[in-house]
């Protein structure tokens, strides 16, 4: 027993030195890839001085960009704010085109502001300056260069029901704060991976763990969670467009013609149908597997839809990323998931023997899944940063080296905690209450690490690489 326990961890370690090399082969030089929306050049540029008032203001942006939730304004040197009219696209699509106000003259700062394909929103501003014979002489000259423009990414928009502003201001994006919207994710993924887990264990394992106690009230709780983040999810990128300055219709429409704000209103639909399917096998008594196929199939669209409004949608290569996502958190639902199935529903409710033979398949499989997880989290690694240096330089990279980190640590209390309870329990087989705290106490540790894992992973959906 100890020396395949040994075999095993020297086989994931040289697996994960290959991982390793691999990743340092394949980054390349270091780079900083933005995860959303970032803005690259504008057209007059930061800082310019013009003889003339120019007529339009192009700003081109590193990703495509939604011109219907893209919005403007011109602040002008006495500080009166004047909304710009919506913007058009440019000659390519990660371009906008505003048309300016006649005769600007002196010092002017344009500001812009948009919703990026993954629903963040992205903002920022350039000063130029308008010097003609017409220029009043009252207006002082730029004696200091102009700093490059410093776009700011906020998720934080107007709260519903508040005044339509005129034009955008500064602190419009401090009402729904970044906290609230970490922990809505990590409520989805919580009641995603739970969720999973108790499906997995059920198809696989341990047939009648959804019909237990505890299990219809996880299944409750997580239906109701994966139907109502989405619908909150909506309001708030609802409420970010609102504060490009639209009203309410016109900012529902727009909201509708997102990609971000489709798949919200997706997820809800397939959280709703999820919901309904569960509810009327609790009501039979029992899940067969013909309804497991059925839910199995909309859990993988509601993690599709999930896939489409984060960095899996937004970053390089998407037809790679959004499938890449979609495995990897089925994976995690596996995993994490089936461990925590194993430690409140199946070691509490049936026999310290059926939960020993549970326990010890789900091993192996865990196993697999966490190659899926080690692969899938590679190739998304690589699609996020172009380079090492990003990783310890940024915040979204520190906290993918604390997740890593997190997955590590699981695999050792895995490996290690399994090979001691295979060995107690065969010395103590007789004992059923003993083999279940044996049980319990092998699972613990790792399921602790499991939880810091979906609570890393929601922060990273909204952290910038840059």
């Amino acid at each position: 027993m100890m020396t395949k326990s040994k075999t095993h961890i020297r086989d994931v370690l040289r697996l994960l030195a290959i991982a390793g090399a691999a990743f340092l082969f394949l980054a390349g030089t270091p780079q900083v890839v933005h995860a959303h929306n970032s803005y690259e050049s504008s057209v007059p540029s930061d800082g310019e001085v013009l003889t003339s008032a120019p007529t339009t203001w192009t700003v081109t942006f590193a990703k495509s960009v939604p011109v219907s939730s893209a919005s403007g304004e011109v602040v002008t040197p006495d500080g009166v704010r004047s909304a710009l009219a919506p913007p058009r696209q440019g000659a390519t699509d990660r371009e906008i085109v505003f048309d300016l106000p006649a005769n600007l003259s002196g010092d002017i700062t344009a500001r812009w502001r948009l919703i990026g394909v993954d629903g963040h929103v992205v903002s920022g501003r350039v000063r130029f300056s308008v010097r003609s014979e017409t220029t009043p002489s009252s207006v002082a000259p730029i004696t200091t260069p102009l700093q490059e423009p410093t776009p700011t990414l906020t998720e934080t928009p107007t709260l519903a029901g508040t005044p339509e502003p005129a034009a955008i201001t500064d602190d419009e994006n401090i009402a729904v704060p970044e906290p609230l919207r970490v922990a809505l994710r990590l409520t989805n993924y919580a009641a995603l991976i739970l969720l999973g887990g108790i499906l997995f264990i059920e198809y696989s394992l341990v047939q009648g763990s959804v019909t237990t106690f505890a299990a219809r009230r996880i299944l409750r709780a997580s239906s109701v969670a994966i139907s109502v983040v989405p619908l909150m999810s909506f309001l708030i990128l609802l409420n970010d467009v609102r504060g490009t300055g639209e009203g309410f219709a016109s900012a529902f429409s727009t909201t509708l013609s997102l990609t971000a704000g489709l798949m919200h209103l997706s997820r809800l639909v397939v959280g709703v149908l999820i919901a309904g399917f569960l509810y009327l096998a609790l009501q039979r008594g029992e899940m067969t597997q013909h309804f497991l196929r059925y839910i199995g199939g909309l859990f993988s669209f509601y993690c599709l839809t999930l896939a489409y409004v984060g960095h899996s949608r937004s970053q390089a290569l998407p037809l790679i990323g959004i499938p890449t996502d979609v495995l990897h958190v089925l994976a995690a639902s596996v995993w994490l998931g089936g461990l925590a199935t194993l430690l409140l529903i199946v070691i509490p409710t049936f026999t310290a023997e059926q939960g020993v033979v549970a326990f010890t398949r789900f091993g192996k499989i865990a196993e697999r899944a966490f190659i899926v997880i080690l692969v899938t989290g590679i190739i998304q690694s690589l699609r996020l940063h172009g380079g090492v240096t990003s990783l310890f330089s940024t915040t979204h990279g520190v906290l993918l080296l604390l997740k890593i980190a997190l997955v590590l640590l699981m695999v050792k209390f895995a490996s290690k905690n399994r090979q001691r309870l295979i060995t107690r329990a065969q010395r103590s087989s007789s004992q059923s209450t003993t083999t279940k705290a044996q049980l319990v106490r092998a699972s613990v540790s790792e399921a602790v690490a499991g939880i810091a894992v979906v609570a890393v992973t929601a922060a990273l959906v909204g952290a910038s690489l840059g």
